[in-house]
């Protein structure tokens, strides 16, 4: 009696650890989800995020064009008026000399000049700029499109500023969300090892899962019941039914965080023994049963026991063995046909 009770305690104990588990797991779905959510909503803001960076790339790109232009033609601007103001400053060491000439020859003119000569001389020099105008451009006017260039730099460089803002928006949004990511993954793999290990407590296995993200590799720590230590082992030093055992438990485990509304596993009990798979069989029917949203399929050639357990959602069926010979041609009457016709052809 007292043995009873002891492991009547003990088991009460298990339950309230299980249940503890149980609470502790759900507890991570629903942080799981809520991860989920938010990392939905992310995305939706970055990809808004993301087409107003292109659109504004785009005009970035327009405003570099057209400061390009305007950059090239205000040089040519400056190298008109750099050309005129060279053959201005000829003409006027031109001028100097002439004069200089003049003096030589004749004393300047002093007091009141002749308006007429005066008129005449203004006119003259007003049919020269005209045609220095005509040839070269104006100068107010290269002056005006430099202005007018030189607004529309700043306004790209304001744009460029604005783009690189947003731009630095968009890598601590992107960090942030890869933040997120990582403490996803890091719950998604401790809930999967979790379960891995609960499974393989079933027949008395302990286990866990290391994931390598750098190197794409999952490796299984396993310790068997029948070990005389706690050294966890790969799978290489496991029997056949032990390794099906635990391929059954992975499956299951990385299952379970697969959002589906159906599961299939084929053949998974090929190379069980008696044991391994009937309780194999528990364990998945338990699993099915508790999950009413998703529609298992567990495909077998072994006979099924009738000792398994069968709730009401569960169904079984079973097909017919094949026949083996359904697709001889012998079966549809080719190989005796053939054999008479050469009978008749040798008599």
């Amino acid at each position: 009696k007292d043995k009873i009770n002891e492991l009547e305690t003990r088991a009460a104990g298990l339950k309230e650890e299980v249940e503890a588990m149980r609470k502790k797991q759900e507890e991570l779905r629903e942080s799981h989800q809520e991860k989920r959510e938010r990392l939905t909503g992310l995305d939706d803001e970055v990809k808004a995020i993301q087409q107003s960076y292109e659109a504004r790339l785009r005009e970035i790109h327009r405003f570099k064009r057209e400061r390009e232009q305007a950059e090239k033609k205000l040089e040519k601007y400056k190298l008109k008026v750099k050309q005129l103001k060279e053959e201005v400053s000829d003409m006027q060491d031109e001028v100097d000399q002439l004069i200089s000439q003049a003096t030589r020859l004749i004393e300047r003119p002093r007091g009141r000049l002749n308006l007429k000569k005066l008129t005449s001389k203004i006119s003259g020099l007003e049919k020269v700029l005209e045609k220095q105008r005509a040839e070269h451009g104006d100068p107010l006017e290269a002056e005006r499109a430099l202005k007018v260039a030189s607004n529309k730099l700043a306004e790209a460089a304001s744009e460029n500023k604005e783009a690189k803002d947003l731009l630095e928006k968009e890598i601590r949004v992107f960090e942030n969300r890869k933040q997120d990511w990582k403490e996803y993954r890091a719950v998604l793999q401790s809930e999967i090892s979790q379960d891995f290990n609960f499974y393989l407590n079933a027949q008395g296995f302990t286990g866990t899962l290391q994931f390598s993200h750098p190197n794409k590799e999952l490796s299984l720590e396993i310790v068997p019941p029948s070990s005389q230590s706690n050294d966890a082992t790969e799978t290489k030093g496991l029997s056949g039914g032990e390794k099906s055992f635990a391929t059954t438990a992975l499956v299951m485990a990385l299952g379970d965080k697969i959002y589906s509304p159906f599961r299939a596993m084929d053949e998974f009990d090929v190379f069980m023994d008696s044991v391994n798979r009937a309780l194999s069989m528990k364990i998945l029917i338990r699993v099915a049963s508790a999950k009413a949203d998703t529609q298992f399929f567990f495909l077998t050639p072994q006979p099924i026991s009738r000792s398994i357990e069968r709730p009401p959602l569960i169904r079984i069926h079973r097909l017919h063995a094949p026949e083996r010979s359904q697709g001889s041609l012998a079966d549809h009457g080719f190989s005796r046909q053939n054999n008479s016709e050469e009978a008749q052809e040798e008599e």
